[in-house]
């Protein structure tokens, strides 16, 4: 990460450290792991909804693929709903839960769409809540992972919704 993201960063959370420690607080990895898909979404906000998807997303490759699966699943018509659905469930998350096993994996829970960020903040999967499949937690601790839940940070939510709610 650059001197200058981590400086952007630690004006909005004093307490952001690059870096993980084993011995640094569930909510503050939370914490420092969206702010840091808030630091990629400014960098990219002056562009097209579809191409600041894109810039957020965690692989290029995988990403048809995965839009098509959701659209075999009847969660999303086309990838332009996707996107959608997932600035409307960034826009408006209140609670993440940290899965904490080797690598950092954050669920943001708008109680009916979530979305999965990695330890880096960018976008790995975006998905209903659906009962034919099992929860992030549930898939978690299958893997033998650690699961916290906390509220996302009122300031934090308050960026998130500037960022995500107008597009």
């Amino acid at each position: 990460m650059k001197k200058v993201e981590a400086e952007k960063l630690a004006k909005v959370n004093p307490k952001f450290k690059e870096g993980y420690t084993e011995r640094m607080e569930p909510e503050q990895k939370v914490s420092d792991t969206i702010l840091k898909l808030i630091a990629l979404a400014e960098a990219g906000s002056h562009l097209p909804k579809q191409e600041l998807f894109e810039s957020l997303w965690y692989d290029d490759g995988k990403r048809e693929a995965h839009i098509e699966r959701r659209i075999g699943y009847d969660h999303i018509t086309d990838q332009e709903d996707y996107i959608i659905k997932t600035f409307e469930a960034l826009s408006s998350a209140e609670i993440a839960r940290l899965g904490d096993g080797g690598y950092i994996e954050i669920e943001m829970d708008n109680q009916t769409w979530s979305v999965v960020i990695d330890g880096n903040g960018t976008i790995k999967t975006a998905y209903p809540h659906d009962d034919r499949f099992a929860s992030f937690a549930q898939n978690q601790a299958n893997r033998g992972r650690k699961v916290y839940e906390t509220t996302i940070p009122e300031r934090i939510r308050e960026i998130l919704k500037r960022l995500f709610g107008a597009l």
